[in-house]
This record gives C-alpha cells, structure tokens and sequence, in this order.
C-alpha cells in the first residue's frame, strides 16, 4: 500500500500530508456520509450509529441512568464527532484537486483525523459485519462489499501510518522489515 499515504512530521511539529487524490476523495464522500449518521442517525445507519454512540450502561435495569448519561454526554459527544469531521474535510478542501493532495496538518486537525478514520473504520467494520474471524481477502471481486473492504483495509494502513510518523518511526521502513 506504499505510495496511497505518507505522513511526516516537520521542524515545527506539524505534521506534512501526502495522498494520492482518489484516496482523498473516498475519505471526504464517506466523512460526508457519517456526518448524516452522526447528525440524524436513521434506521438505515441505525446500527452503525449505535457502534459509534454505544451504551453506557449495558445491563437493562440501569435503564435510567443510560437516559440520564444520553441527556447529559450525547450531544457532547455528537458535537464533538461533527467537529472532527469538519476538521477532516476542510483540510481536505486546503489540499485542492492536485494528486497528491498535500497539506500541514496541525495537532488539533491530527487529533480530528485519528477519531474521523478510527470512526469510518468502526462504521465500515458494522456494514461489512467484520468480526475477529473475517476474512476480508476471501470477499470476491465481484462482491458488492468488495470496495468497502479494500477501503476498510486501507484506512487501517492511513491510521497505522499516522500513528507511526507521530511516534517518529518510518512506517514503510518497518513493513520492509516485515
């Protein structure tokens, strides 16, 4: 997957963005989308919704204090989500149409891109109903969920590699060690 990402951190302590446009445009579109799950939730992402806000009080007796914590922590929670998703998208829009697309990404506009990733995983993960036992390379091509799981696979690589240029290590670097 070398050549789809690649983060580096400056002298300034931002961090530098490179990927390749197409990639970009498929991370804005489902960023779009869950911005609609996030705000409105629906019966048709109502399990993807659920994975992203799930309960706090699992047991069916605490019934009340899972509505007190919704009352209290939800729109929290949904503000901030919006927000990151804002954040990912705008700086999206800053890196153009050019390919790649590049941008300097600030701490808070990092922040905003580990949870947005971590969330279109976490949505895709429900839709494709990815389980510890899933097999995504066994999804033929012809397969309608085939996109969404190459997508899924390569979002884990966008994260892993984020997380890697933060820690300061040369993701590419150790998976030639591999």
């Amino acid at each position: 997957m070398n050549g789809y990402v690649r983060f580096e951190l400056t002298p300034t302590g931002e961090l530098e963005m490179q990927m390749v446009r197409g990639l970009a445009q498929a991370i804005d579109r489902y960023a779009n989308e869950l911005r609609e799950v996030v705000e409105h939730g629906g019966s048709t992402s109502s399990d993807v919704h659920a994975r992203l806000f799930p309960r706090a009080y699992v047991d069916p007796t605490e019934d009340r204090a899972e509505l007190a914590w919704q009352l209290e922590a939800h729109g929290e929670l949904v503000s901030r989500r919006l927000a990151q998703l804002e954040l990912l998208t705008s700086t999206l829009d800053r890196g153009g149409v050019a390919d790649p697309v590049r941008v300097v990404l600030s701490p808070e506009e990092v922040e905003a891109w580990l949870g947005v990733i971590n969330d279109l995983r976490l949505a895709l993960g429900v839709t494709l109903e990815i389980t510890a036992d899933t097999d995504l390379d066994a999804i033929p091509l012809h397969d309608p969920r085939r996109g969404s799981a190459d997508l899924y696979e390569i979002l884990g690589y966008v994260q892993a590699t984020l997380l890697h240029a933060l820690m300061g290590d040369d993701f590419e670097d150790l998976e030639d060690d591999e």
